[in-house]
């Protein structure tokens, strides 16, 4: 009963995700259609003189989060890339077809990745049965421990802008505060923190509090 229990929970979870990730696309199609005129309102918002620190600052933005796209892209090719080296090392049929799948479906974080795990696993236990099962899980536990420790700290981390242990302290904060969709959004969030608190001690070295000068 408990098992049957979790196979629904985890099922209706990952369909309810994919509505869920299906009315986000729709949203983003028309939100980017429309990306001058939101611009050109923020801008119209925003006082003359203030137009150049708002756009800088909008450019900064900018930059995390489409090095964090950037970033999501390249672990996935990594990783799809990697699943097919070893899944083909491991002598497991359509080694590139399931490595390829499984980089697809990592552009969801965890969600997507735990899809793959079980079409990939119940594919292999099909097709090669529980030999090639096993080698399959051996291949997935492996990748997954460097890619925790290793791929997606690093790579994220350059795109971003941030330490590579950081983005392992905010990818497990995000997880414990918003679940899947604090994991989604933990790394730019985290960047875009250490930005603003950046700029604040800069202005803060600079005030006569800090130097001194009265």
């Amino acid at each position: 009963t408990s098992i049957f229990g979790m196979l629904f929970r985890k099922t209706f979870g990952i369909l309810s995700f994919l509505f869920s990730f299906a009315i986000f696309i729709v949203i983003a199609f028309f939100s980017s259609s429309r990306y001058p005129e939101i611009k050109k309102a923020i801008f119209d918002l925003t006082p003359p003189h203030r137009k150049e620190y708002v756009k800088s600052w909008l450019v900064k933005f900018d930059a995390i989060l489409s090095g964090f796209i950037r970033g999501q892209l390249t672990v996935c090719f990594v990783l799809g890339t990697l699943y097919s080296i070893f899944f083909a090392l491991a002598g497991i049929d359509y080694a590139v077809s399931m490595g390829a799948m499984i980089g697809v479906f990592c552009i969801v974080p965890y969600v997507g990745l735990f899809t793959a795990v079980i079409i990939t696993l119940f594919l292999s236990l099909a097709i090669g049965g529980p030999v090639a099962f096993l080698k399959v899980a051996a291949v997935f536990v492996v990748i997954q421990i460097f890619d925790t420790i290793f791929i997606t700290p690093n790579i994220m981390g350059k795109r971003v802008g941030i330490s590579p242990g950081f983005v392992i302290i905010a990818l497990f904060a995000g997880a414990e505060i918003g679940g899947f969709l604090g994991v989604l959004i933990a790394v730019p969030t985290f960047a875009i923190l250490k930005l603003l608190g950046d700029d604040v001690m800069a202005r803060y070295k600079h005030c006569s509090s800090y130097t001194g000068n009265h």
